[in-house]
């Protein structure tokens, strides 16, 4: 059953798009389509039950890979993917496939092999994505980092074994490589999909990102976590305050905020991860799907019942308890500063929902529209039972006591901070003017050099990763870890 549902996205996939499916297209795009979401959310549900399958085990990153898998093949069913109809979701597979098996390996030369089939699968979805080559390069970099850290452990630990949480220079190394695929980084990476037939593709780099944060770096990292958080800070204001305010910019806010909670607590893992992934699926789903702002708007301001406002709320409650055990003044010092940050970022998501939620086009009932609101149900009622779904044990879910207050105040504020964006940025224009006007689809264009220089940089890394695959698996074939 386990190995079923870990292959079924591939299979299928390359089956119904790369054989059968121009025989019978509408009925094996349909077939497509559910077999791959529902693998998704079925390895989403079954991963609680730890259960191993050869060399795989799953857990909490396999539960965050199905539930990318699933929102990706979503995204390609509602989406208009043109002549790429069956090139995308073929590859979707593949790479959601790949990417599980990866995160849930328990060795590390088989998942690392996987990890690589999986970016070369992205790499090639990509193809046709607005000046790839930063697409590309951003890939590779991360993997070229994510390669270094887990091979360092081995090489130090002469164990071939996935590692736990990472340590000293590994951690940063993995934590870089997580940083630069989740899209952190403004109109780099994984947002040169957009405005390309690779916008299905989002939610499986974004949660791939956050499944390896899961497995090597997530938890008690509060110095790293306040970064974050200040960073999403700094994007919201802008988002909230400038006019035209690019799609990947305003995409940062919601993935530094959710990253930086599940740094600072692992119980918010599963909860920030989800946001993450329903967050992103959302901004890909935007220009399809304009009349659909209030689904946006509410999500992004991560208001409860909302997976993204359990995340939040988890991540403070954890950090509250953690300032009164700090051992020495620079780690207690860092909880108060992400204790003090999480209330505003609250405050702030809810003035950010309110801009968004305005940024409405002509109202119409397209596929996408309806995607969007269903997004926005599978986030509220997944945040209705977050001990069940979203993990969280009776210690992480807050104690109104102790934060209800804090945050509903920071509520408040940010609803008195909506208001005045919108007196600030649409101060004599007509309300619900539409999301082109009130936010860029589309970033700055490189220039020739600068492209020419992203091309040699991403066949330079893309060579260098698959000869560091095929060099450590000779190495543990070769010295018997495997």
């Amino acid at each position: 059953m386990i190995g079923f549902v870990l292959f079924a996205p591939a299979v299928v996939a390359v089956l119904l798009g790369g054989v059968f499916g121009r025989l019978q297209e509408w009925r094996a795009r349909v077939l497509l389509y559910a077999v791959g979401a529902g693998a998704g959310v079925t390895l989403f549900v079954v991963a609680s039950s730890a259960e191993s399958w050869r060399t795989v085990t799953l857990g909490p990153a396999s539960a965050i890979a199905g539930a990318a898998i699933s929102c990706s093949f979503v995204l390609a069913a509602v989406l208009d993917l043109r002549t790429d109809r069956w090139r995308v979701p073929t590859l979707v597979g593949i790479a959601g496939t790949s990417m599980v098996l990866a995160v849930s390996n328990d060795w590390l030369v088989p998942g690392l092999l996987f990890w690589t089939c999986s970016t070369l699968a992205l790499a090639a979805i990509g193809r046709d994505a607005h000046q790839r080559a930063s697409l590309w390069a951003t890939l590779f970099a991360s993997d070229a980092l994510l390669y270094a850290a887990l091979v360092g452990w081995g090489l130090s630990a002469e164990r071939w074994t996935m590692p736990g949480t990472l340590e000293g220079w590994m951690f940063y190394l993995a934590l870089a490589a997580i940083v630069l695929r989740s899209g952190v980084v403004p109109y780099f990476g994984v947002w040169r999909m957009l405005d390309s037939q690779a916008v299905a593709a989002i939610p499986i780099v974004v949660g791939g990102a956050f499944a390896l944060g899961e497995r090597f770096v997530f938890g008690s990292a509060p110095l790293e976590a306040a970064a974050l958080i200040a960073t999403a800070l700094v994007v919201a204001l802008w988002g909230t305050i400038v006019r035209n305010t690019p799609f990947a910019v305003m995409g940062t806010w919601p993935i530094a905020l959710l990253l930086g909670a599940a740094l600072a607590s692992r119980s918010a893992a599963t909860a920030a991860s989800l946001g993450a992934v329903i967050a992103v699926s959302l901004f890909a789903l935007w220009p399809q799907a304009s009349s659909a702002a209030p689904a946006r708007g509410i999500v992004l301001a991560f208001v409860p019942p909302g997976v993204g406002f359990w995340a939040v709320l988890a991540a403070a409650t954890y950090s509250f308890g953690r300032i009164i055990e700090a051992p020495d003044v620079l780690e207690e010092t860092s909880w108060v500063v992400v204790s003090a940050l999480l209330p505003f970022a609250v405050a702030t998501a809810v003035s950010v929902g309110a801009r968004v939620a305005r940024a409405r086009g002509d109202v119409s009932l397209k596929p996408a529209v309806v995607a969007s609101w269903g997004l926005l149900a599978v986030s509220f009622v997944a945040g209705l039972f977050p001990e069940a779904i979203l993990d969280l044990d009776e210690a992480a879910v807050p104690d109104p006591s102790r934060t209800g207050l804090l945050f509903g105040a920071a509520l408040v504020l940010g609803a008195a901070g909506g208001w005045f964006a919108r007196k600030r940025t649409w101060a004599g224009r007509t309300p619900h003017t539409g999301a082109p006007r009130n936010f860029r689809h589309r970033g700055p264009t490189l220039g020739p050099r600068s492209l020419l220089a992203l091309d040699w940089t991403a066949l330079t890394l893309g060579i260098g990763t698959v000869a560091a695959a095929a060099w450590i698996t000779l190495e543990g074939l070769r010295s018997g870890f495997l």
